[in-house]
């Protein structure tokens, strides 16, 4: 079931998004919040809340741990993998906002046998994946700053994708379908700052691909549409 939220002070039903499904056994529940909320919480741990003037912004992006074939990185050492204490220093910086331009999850081969440094890794498309990637590592952060989580293409639908359309992006879950292909255009409206966040996850990157070119072009066109 879901947790008991609170939105100024009035007690709210969170709904499920995502029930749990292969190799995510957890439920991904929702809330929408009113733009003008003044305080909210969940099983009273107090949600971070965009500021009424944002200035400070922190970029951020591929912080996972990369275990892919042969490039294997010491997961293990925060010398070697230090996501967990930028997130930290960040999270004392105190700024208004934190936008994650992607590649959250990097697990996506087994840790070579007899691999201290990465010994104990998960991998692949699992819930277990995205908590020692992200979730883990990131949660000093995500408890004191709101955030903006643009995809990249470590969660197209191949790689790390399941988890991406559970827990992060704004589109309806479709659970027989697990993972949602690269959706439209959207827009963030905060106060005194407006965002507009499109899905190029999936571009090509050594030569460009007709149809992607016009698909492209035709949203960034549609982009007048949501000012």
């Amino acid at each position: 079931t879901c947790p008991t939220a609170e939105v100024d002070g009035v007690p709210k039903s969170m709904t499920i998004r995502a029930a749990p499904g292969e190799q995510y056994p957890i439920s991904v529940c929702v809330l929408p919040l009113p733009a003008d909320t003044r305080s909210a919480a969940i099983s009273d741990i107090p949600v971070a809340l965009p500021s009424s003037e944002p200035k400070r912004i922190a970029v951020i992006g591929d912080t996972g741990c990369r275990l892919k074939g042969l490039v294997v990185q010491a997961c293990n050492d925060p010398q070697q993998w230090p996501f967990r204490l930028i997130a930290e220093v960040v999270a004392q910086l105190k700024p208004d906002l934190v936008i994650h331009v992607g590649d959250y999850q990097y697990r996506e081969t087994p840790c070579p046998a007899g691999d201290a440094g990465c010994a104990g890794s998960p991998f692949g498309d699992t819930w277990s994946v995205w908590r020692a990637d992200f979730f883990a590592p990131a949660s000093s952060l995500l408890r004191v700053v709101p955030w903006v989580f643009v995809r990249g293409n470590h969660e197209e639908c191949g790689r790390g994708g399941k988890g991406w359309s559970r827990a992060l992006e704004p589109y309806a879950f479709h659970a027989a379908q697990g993972c949602n292909a690269a959706g439209r255009p959207f827009a963030i409206r905060l106060p005194g700052l407006s965002l507009v966040v499109m899905d190029v996850a999936s571009a090509g990157e050594e030569r460009p691909d007709e149809l992607q070119v016009r698909a492209f072009r035709e949203q960034y066109r549609t982009l007048d549409d949501t000012r």
